[in-house]
């Protein structure tokens, strides 16, 4: 699939995304895609990219993660449970409890306190694993009568489809929120427990039905492919969303890859390694499947760069790129060589403002941050005050005042207009800080009496 992600980029995506396609493919594979998406998630300057054709991989990389703790946790667990005499079970039992207590509570605080970087937040997302750990445990101990299978049934089924329309956008998560659909499948799992058989009735009757079982042994591979396909199919077509017949041509090229990758693995690798299952041969497979992926990405990646570096020695030619001087001269405009274009769009994304962080204010940071460039003793003084919009011209105002000796000071704070009209930020009105104060713009009028000359015009 990520292959087939890297092909389908270079052919189809704009040449601004390919450096970021790279990037999210690498990050997928090697499981770290969701810290990777949680550092782009809370980057105010591409807070507006484009969906990754990754993105869903973030759950993978929890769930990595998780595979690489646990057997330390357990193992841990087991050795302090033999050292006191106690049951490894039971000391298995605290351990994976200890994880689920600390990390829903650490869910909630960094919820309230940080929902964007929590949702991708591995320690926000430990207890709902936890919890299954927990399950896991106990479960042989559950014996729930018929009646009482067959409403957790009903109840968690009913509760698992209705999550679209109970957790909305406005709706913090993961936090207590996440607690409905992780306890809808707790008593799905619940539902089929215990030795008493299933009624005509329960839902264990419908979920076992034959075409659902078949889904549902397709369900991983359905994971993988339905969110590129669709960030496909949104990028060929120009939507936002599909419309309900694009759904339904979405979700049957999913389905048909699916079907063509459980073939692939089961099929053909599975079987023509029948002899092979060794733990050595498990690593020598996941090495051979994904360093081809890592290599081709990373090869494409140096082919951009190097293509980058030549253009950027081209671009020192002004008769070659010479830029708005073109307007001044027709012959020239007519002899321009046909050269690519500069800067290339596939590197477009690094090009950011050369300014440092910490000359910049927050969205909800509601102190005023000051910085000063150039000749601070100038008797001209530039003032860049505004939003990151206003940002884009520090460059350029840099050098003037390099060239001319000139004092330049910014106050610029992200999501924030320098206007007495009320800020919006996201579709919604934002005030300075989450507290509900607001930025105080310096008294100009004062402020600029303090200098020795008036300001340039």
């Amino acid at each position: 699939m990520l292959a087939a992600v890297l092909v389908t980029a270079h052919a189809y995506f704009p040449r601004s995304q390919w450096t970021t396609v790279i990037e999210d493919v690498w990050a997928a594979a090697l499981y770290y895609g969701n810290w990777h998406l949680a550092l782009g998630s809370v980057d105010y300057m591409a807070e507006n990219s484009a969906a990754s054709p990754v993105q869903h991989f973030w759950s993978l990389a929890v769930q990595g993660q998780f595979y690489l703790l646990w057997p330390v946790l357990i193992g841990v667990a087991a050795l302090v449970a033999v050292r006191l005499g106690r049951s490894v079970r039971r000391g298995a039992a605290v351990a994976v409890g200890a994880v689920f207590a600390g990390s829903f509570a650490y869910s909630l605080w960094i919820t309230w306190t940080e929902p964007v970087w929590a949702y991708f937040d591995t320690g926000a997302r430990l207890w709902e694993l936890a919890l299954g750990g927990l399950l896991a445990l106990f479960v042989h101990r559950v014996d729930l009568p018929g009646w009482a299978r067959t409403a957790a049934g009903w109840l968690g089924l009913v509760a698992l489809v209705l999550c679209g329309f109970v957790i909305g956008d406005s709706l913090p998560y993961p936090g207590y929120a996440s607690l409905w659909p992780t306890l809808a499948a707790l008593l799905i799992i619940l539902a089929g427990a215990g030795r008493a058989e299933n009624g005509r009735l329960s839902a264990n009757r419908l979920l076992g039905a034959r075409p659902l079982t078949w889904l549902g042994g397709h369900a991983y591979t359905l994971f993988l492919w339905h969110w590129p396909v669709l960030v496909l199919h949104l990028e060929l077509t120009g939507l936002d969303r599909p419309t309900p017949g694009g759904g339904l041509l979405v979700l049957a090229v999913s389905l048909a890859a699916a079907l063509a990758t459980s073939w692939l693995v089961d099929g053909g690798v599975n079987r023509a390694t029948r002899g092979l299952r060794t733990p050595v041969w498990s690593l020598a497979a996941g090495v051979l499947f994904v360093v081809p992926v890592l290599v081709a990405g990373s090869l494409w990646g140096q082919s951009i760069e190097r293509d980058r570096q030549l253009r950027t020695e081209l671009s020192s030619n002004p008769l070659a790129y010479p830029g708005a001087a073109v307007h001044l001269d027709q012959d020239l405009a007519r002899n321009l060589p046909a050269l690519p274009i500069y800067p290339d769009t596939t590197t477009v994304a690094r090009d950011t403002i050369d300014q440092t962080r910490e000359c910049n204010a927050l969205s909800n940071q509601p102190e005023v941050v000051t910085c000063e460039f150039g000749d601070v003793r100038s008797d001209y003084t530039i003032a860049l005050v505004g939003s990151s919009h206003v940002r884009h011209w520090f460059q350029a105002l840099e050098t003037l005042a390099d060239q001319h000796g000139w004092r330049l000071v910014t106050m610029t704070k992200n999501a924030c207009q320098f206007s007495a009209e009320e800020q919006w930020y996201r579709g919604r009105s934002s005030p300075s800080a989450p507290s509900g104060t607001t930025t105080s713009w310096p008294r100009w009028t004062n402020w600029s009496r303090t200098r020795s000359s008036p300001w340039p015009r």
